[in-house]
């Protein structure tokens, strides 16, 4: 009896050791799996992937392409933005000519300037046009001020962001500068005819690209500095009669229609009477000379008319 109740006891412990050792592997797999887990999770789908381009870069630690200012705490300082905005607008106004007059005004009052500006005139319409510019932070000032002058018809405005390329400019051009003084450094230590020509072959271009950055950047400070409105100007008509609806105005509306067909072809047919007057004296002084040659000089055919001599005898 001793003998079972120790195998027992001793069946009991190994089957206690041995659920210890799965609950610890179990324990173990579970936190290798919520790592794996919280691991995968922290790379959400769709997020953005980031790449290191190689590129050259400073002792600041900023690449070398680029010029940055700083202040007087070495604090970097933000660029400004640099925006090309242009407004057009189609207005109708009252008089075509005033509103161009006004329109210039306007601009010289916000130190601008006028570009261009052209009127023309048919024989029952006005148009015109002109375009001015003005400093940028005065453009919805002076937008709002054109548009008050009359009705606004359309209105577009275009914006381009340019600042990139402004400040990668800018860093060319610096570049550029550097690179001439040093084409400038070994002209002076040139000894032989070919090194210097190849120096000034080098020096030739550097400069031209200099002229060209010179000048985008001169367009650039006037296309972000003042901004260009284009305004297309039509002259409106008077006061129109508004026809009722329903019966009563599409009979108003027939009459009115026919009353200008019947007009239009009296006009028409007191034109052709007007053109036919200059034919219509020269038949009448045509026949007027035929009537005349017809009784002095007995012009035309006379009837021969049976004489009483000349009838035939009778016979018996």
């Amino acid at each position: 009896m001793g003998n079972i109740v120790k195998g027992r006891g001793k069946a009991a412990a190994f089957m206690a050791l041995l659920m210890l050792i799965l609950f610890v592997f179990g324990s173990l797999s579970g936190c290798g799996s919520a790592y794996k887990q919280s691991a995968e999770d922290s790379v959400q789908p769709g997020a953005p992937e980031y790449r290191v381009e190689n590129r050259d870069y400073g002792s600041d630690g900023m690449p070398s392409s680029q010029t940055v200012e700083y202040d007087k705490s070495g604090s970097a300082l933000p660029q400004e933005r640099k925006v090309i905005q242009d407004v057009s607008l189609l207005l109708s106004v009252n008089d075509v000519s005033q509103a161009i007059d006004r329109i210039m005004k306007i601009a010289e009052e916000n130190q601008g300037y006028t570009v261009s500006s052209n009127l023309a005139r048919g024989q029952d319409w006005v148009r015109g046009e002109v375009s001015i510019k003005v400093p940028s932070p005065r453009l919805n000032t002076v937008t709002q001020a054109i548009t008050d002058l009359g009705e606004i018809r359309d209105k577009s405005v275009s914006t381009q962001d340019v600042t990139e390329e402004y400040y990668d400019s800018q860093a060319r051009l610096a570049v550029l500068n550097k690179k001439e003084e040093r084409l400038l450094a070994l002209m002076d230590e040139a000894k032989t005819i070919e090194e210097i020509i190849k120096v000034e072959n080098e020096l030739t271009r550097v400069r031209t690209d200099i002229e060209v950055l010179q000048g985008r950047l001169k367009y650039l400070d006037n296309a972000t500095g003042y901004s260009s409105i284009s305004v297309s100007l039509n002259q409106s008509s008077g006061s129109k009669v508004e026809v009722p609806k329903g019966t009563m105005g599409k009979a108003l509306k027939s009459f009115i229609e026919s009353t200008n067909n019947l007009a239009e072809f009296m006009s028409d047919f007191f034109i052709i009477l007007v053109a036919l007057i200059p034919w219509a004296i020269v038949l009448a002084l045509l026949f007027w000379l035929l009537w005349l040659g017809k009784n002095k000089y007995h012009w035309g055919f006379k009837r021969n008319k049976k004489r009483p001599d000349d009838s035939p005898p009778n016979k018996e």
